[in-house]
C-alpha cells in the first residue's frame, strides 16, 4: 500500500490549505491514518494519507449503495445545507437500519 499526497485532492474548487484542514479533520475523527506536518507557528504544510480506519472503511461500506446515499443526502437537504461528517455517518447508519427492518 502506498499513501497518498495531499496535492493529489487540490484543484479549482479545492486549495492546498482546505486540503490539509480536511485531512485534519479526517485524522481526528478516526477515518484515515495519516502524517501532517505543520510549520512551527501551527500552520499546516503538507499532509500524506496512510490508510483507512475500520471507522473509514464502515463509513463508507454504509453509503456505497446510490439508494442509501440518496436517501442520506435528501435527508440532509430537508433539514440544511451541510452537515458534518459525523451526522452523515449516523444517518446512514439509520437508514441501513430502517431499510433492513422493514
Amino acid at each position: 500500500d502506498e499513501s497518498v499526497d495531499a496535492c493529489v485532492f487540490v484543484n479549482d474548487n479545492y486549495d492546498l490549505d482546505m486540503v490539509l484542514y480536511t485531512i485534519y479533520l479526517m485524522l481526528d475523527a478516526g477515518f484515515i491514518n495519516a502524517n501532517i506536518s505543520k510549520a512551527f507557528g501551527g500552520k499546516y504544510l503538507g499532509a500524506e494519507i496512510i490508510s483507512l480506519t475500520w471507522e473509514g472503511n464502515e463509513f463508507l461500506d454504509n453509503i456505497k449503495s446510490d439508494k442509501v446515499w440518496e436517501q442520506v443526502k435528501k435527508s440532509i437537504a430537508k433539514t440544511s445545507k451541510s452537515a458534518s461528517l459525523y451526522v452523515f455517518k449516523k444517518l446512514a447508519e439509520k437508514i441501513i437500519l430502517e431499510n433492513i427492518l422493514n
